[in-house]
C-alpha cells in the first residue's frame, strides 16, 4: 500500500515511508507520513531552534549569574562596611569606656578632695563660731558697762543741774534786789556811745564816690545777698539796718536802700585817692547810672 508525504504530496513505499508528528502539525496527536527529505529538514530546525533557546537561556543563564555575582559583590561591600563600621564603633566604645573609667577616677578623687576641704571648712566655721561666741560676750559686758556708765552720768547730771538751778534761783534774787535798789534811787544805767556812733548821728548827709558789686552769699549782717535787691554797703558799721537815700550827682537821679554790708572802698589805693564812701548793689546801681560808668559822685542821706 502506497501513502504520500504529509508536506510534499510524494509517493511513499509503505516500508520507506515514516510515521512522524512534525512540531508544528496543527494536530500534534494526529500521526503523518513523511518522506525522507522532509525529515531530515524538519529535524534541522528543530535543532537550530532547540539551539537558540538553549543559547537564549545560556545568556539569561549568564546575566542572571553575573546579577548573583554583583548581588554577591554588594553584599560583600556591605558585608565590608558593617565589618568597618562595627570596628569603629568597638573602638568608640573602648575609648568611651576609658574616658568613663578615667573621668569617675577623678571624680572619685574631687570627692576625697572635696570632703578634705569641707572638713577644713567645717573646722574654720566651728573657730569662727566660737570666736563670734566670744566676741558677742564681750560686746554684751561693754554694752553692760555703757549702761552703767551712762546710768552713773544722768544721776551726776541730774545732781548738777539741781546745783545750777540753785544757784540760778540765788543769781535772780540778786538780780531782783539790784534792780530794786535802782528803782528806789531812781537811777538807770549809763549806755556808752562810742565816738562814731555820735560823729554818723551829727552827720546825717554826707558826699563822695561810690561803685558797685554783685558777688557774694552773705553780707556782713548775716542776710542773703541779692545783686539785683537795692542795698548799700558802708565802711561805719553802726549804720547797718538803716535806710539811705543815695542821689547821683551827675543826673540828679536817686535811689533808697537799704544798708546792710560792708567793704575795702579802696582803702588800700597808693595814687592818694580817697576811699569810696558806699559801694551799693548792681540793681540799685542800675537805677541811677549805668553799670559800665564803674565810679559816680553821690550824695548819701540817712533816712532812718
Amino acid at each position: 500500500m502506497n501513502f504520500d508525504c504529509h508536506y510534499c504530496d510524494k509517493e511513499l513505499e509503505e516500508t520507506g515511508g515514516l510515521l512522524f508528528s512534525p512540531p508544528d502539525a496543527d494536530d500534534i496527536v494526529k500521526k503523518h507520513h513523511i518522506c525522507v527529505d522532509c525529515y531530515v529538514t524538519i529535524s534541522a530546525g528543530a535543532i537550530v531552534i532547540i539551539y537558540n533557546s538553549l543559547e537564549q537561556e545560556n545568556k539569561e543563564l549568564k546575566e542572571h549569574i553575573k546579577a548573583l555575582d554583583f548581588k554577591l559583590e554588594g553584599e560583600k561591600k556591605v558585608n565590608q562596611l558593617v565589618k568597618e563600621k562595627n570596628e569603629r564603633l568597638e573602638k568608640l566604645l573602648e575609648s568611651h569606656i576609658k574616658s568613663s573609667n578615667e573621668e569617675k577616677e577623678r571624680l572619685h578623687e574631687n570627692i576625697e578632695v572635696y570632703a578634705g576641704e569641707n572638713k577644713e571648712l567645717r573646722e574654720v566655721i566651728k573657730d569662727l563660731h566660737v570666736k563670734a561666741v566670744s566676741m558677742l560676750k564681750k560686746i554684751a559686758g561693754l554694752f553692760l558697762i555703757t549702761l552703767i556708765f551712762v546710768a552713773g552720768v544722768s544721776v551726776y547730771q541730774s545732781g548738777v543741774i539741781k546745783e545750777m538751778t540753785k544757784d540760778k534761783d540765788k543769781t535772780s534774787e540778786i538780780y531782783k534786789k539790784e534792780i530794786k535798789a535802782l528803782n528806789d534811787k531812781k537811777c538807770k544805767p549809763k549806755k556808752k556811745v562810742k565816738k562814731s556812733e555820735t560823729k554818723t548821728a551829727k552827720k546825717v548827709t554826707y558826699s563822695g564816690r561810690a561803685s558797685w558789686y554783685g558777688s557774694g552769699t552773705r553780707t556782713a549782717t548775716g542776710e542773703a545777698f541779692n545783686p539785683n535787691g537795692h542795698t548799700m554797703a558802708t565802711m561805719n558799721r553802726s549804720l547797718f539796718g538803716k535806710r539811705a537815700k543815695v542821689t547821683n550827682v551827675a543826673n540828679g537821679k536817686s535811689v533808697v536802700v537799704k544798708i546792710n554790708d560792708t567793704g575795702n572802698f579802696g582803702k588800700n589805693n597808693t595814687a592818694g585817692i580817697k576811699p569810696r564812701v558806699a559801694d551799693l548793689s548792681k540793681g540799685a546801681f542800675r537805677k541811677i547810672a549805668t553799670l559800665s560808668t564803674g565810679v559816680i559822685s553821690v550824695r548819701v542821706k540817712i533816712l532812718t
